[in-house]
C-alpha cells in the first residue's frame, strides 16, 4: 500500500485547515487521523466559535483577518453570522485599549474605538456604567466550529481515519503515528492536537502550557 505523503493528527479546525491548504497546494495524498468525530473533539468541540480579530499579537490579528475572508465566503455553510464584536475596557484601561486598537488598524484590521455613548448607539440595551471605551469590530461574529472543521475536510477531499494516536516517532523508514490500533507511517506527519500535542511527542521539549 502506498504511504500517505502527509498525515495530519487531529481533525479539529486547525488540523482540518492544515489538511485543506496542503491539498490545495498539491501536497499529494493527505490523510487525517482523529480519535472521534471530526470537529467534535478537543478545543474545537468546546469552542464558542467567536470570529474576531482582537488578539494581543499583531501577527495573530492579521492571520485572523485573513481567515475572516473564508467565513464571509462560506457563510451559512460554516454556521457563520456577522454580528459585530466589542471588547470593553474600564476607565483605567481605556488608554491601553486605544493603543491596541491603533495597532490592529496598522495590521489592516477594521476596528473602531467607541466612547460609552457611541457604544449605546450600537447596542442600546447595554448599560455604559463602568465602561471607559470599547473596541468595536463591525465585521466580526461567530461560526459553528464543528461545521467549519467538517466543511474544510470535505472541501479538501482528504481521507479521515478513526485512529487514537498515542505517540509520534521518527525512524529510518520515516515518521510514524502509533496507537492501540497499530501504526500509520507517512512521508511527513503534522501534529495538530492542540494542548495534547506535547503528549504525542515523547522527548520533545515544547513550550506548551495548557490552561483553562
Amino acid at each position: 500500500m502506498t504511504l500517505p505523503d502527509v498525515v495530519v493528527v487531529g481533525a479539529g479546525v486547525v488540523g482540518a485547515s492544515i489538511a485543506f491548504h496542503l491539498a490545495a497546494a498539491g501536497a499529494g495524498r493527505v490523510v487525517v487521523l482523529e480519535r472521534g468525530l471530526a470537529g467534535a473533539e478537543g478545543a474545537t468541540g468546546a469552542s464558542g466559535g467567536l470570529v474576531r480579530m482582537h488578539h494581543p499579537h499583531p501577527g495573530m490579528a492579521a492571520l485572523a483577518w485573513e481567515s475572516h475572508r473564508a467565513f464571509e465566503e462560506w457563510g451559512e455553510r460554516a454556521g457563520y453570522r456577522r454580528t459585530g464584536f466589542a471588547l470593553l475596557a474600564g476607565h483605567d484601561r481605556a488608554a491601553e485599549l486605544a493603543v491596541h486598537a491603533e495597532r490592529l488598524r496598522g495590521a489592516g484590521v477594521p476596528v473602531l474605538l467607541l466612547s460609552p455613548a457611541e457604544l449605546r448607539q450600537v447596542q442600546p440595551y447595554m448599560s455604559p456604567a463602568g465602561i471607559g471605551a470599547a473596541a468595536f469590530e463591525p465585521f466580526s461574529g461567530y461560526a459553528d466550529p464543528a461545521r467549519t472543521a467538517r466543511l474544510l475536510l470535505e472541501a479538501a477531499g482528504v481521507e479521515v481515519i478513526p485512529f487514537d494516536a498515542a505517540a509520534v516517532r521518527g525512524g529510518r523508514r520515516g515518521p510514524s503515528v502509533h496507537g492501540p490500533a497499530g501504526e500509520v507511517r507517512a512521508g511527513t506527519v503534522v501534529v495538530a492536537a492542540g494542548c495534547g500535542t506535547r503528549g504525542l511527542l515523547p522527548g520533545a521539549r515544547l513550550p506548551l502550557r495548557p490552561r483553562r
